[in-house]
């Protein structure tokens, strides 16, 4: 009788899905930046961090773009 195979579960499996609360706006034309960099990130001088943490910089920012951060 051959010996059985144990059946080995791949990494993805085991492990868990973890959520990280994020928090958004959305950017309108009008809006200063060092002010949405406040509501954010609690600095207002975390403005190009904010752009470079959603793939975003001052010449690709448009109206309607959500912007996150990671809380």
């Amino acid at each position: 009788m051959a010996g059985k195979k144990k059946k080995i579960e791949p990494e993805t499996y085991k492990e868990k899905l973890e959520e990280r609360a994020e928090a958004v706006y959305i950017y309108h034309n009008t809006d200063d930046i060092s002010k949405i960099a406040k509501l954010l990130t609690g600095r207002d001088f975390m403005e190009y961090k904010l752009l470079a943490y959603n793939n975003k910089t001052m010449n690709t920012l448009a109206d309607g773009d959500v912007l996150k951060w990671g809380i």
